[in-house]
């Protein structure tokens, strides 16, 4: 879960979605899509010109098993922005 306001989503979420190769690693999300077990199977897009991550994230935690403490939340106070919800069935 992130943020990028306005202008700057979709410029985002497609370098989230590039090869590791062609990117630096900056992003907390960079550094465990280095892992090669790991990919993205599904992104949700919410255009705001609000920063609504940290609201969002609440409401994700409290359906959520556990998650990563301080992940992608090293810019404000939630607990994480990466959430683990056991073994689910695949996205279709």
């Amino acid at each position: 879960m992130g943020s990028a306001l306005k202008r700057m989503l979709l410029p985002r979420v497609k370098r989230h979605l590039s090869p590791l190769s062609l990117k630096k690693i900056h992003w907390h999300i960079d550094y465990l899509l280095a892992v090669s077990d790991i990919s993205i199977i599904k992104s949700i897009l919410i255009p705001s010109s609000f920063r609504e991550e940290c609201t969002i994230a609440q409401s994700i935690k409290e359906l959520s098993k556990d998650e990563v403490l301080r992940f992608g939340s090293s810019d404000c106070t939630c607990i994480s922005h990466l959430f683990y919800f056991g073994e689910k069935e695949p996205f279709n």
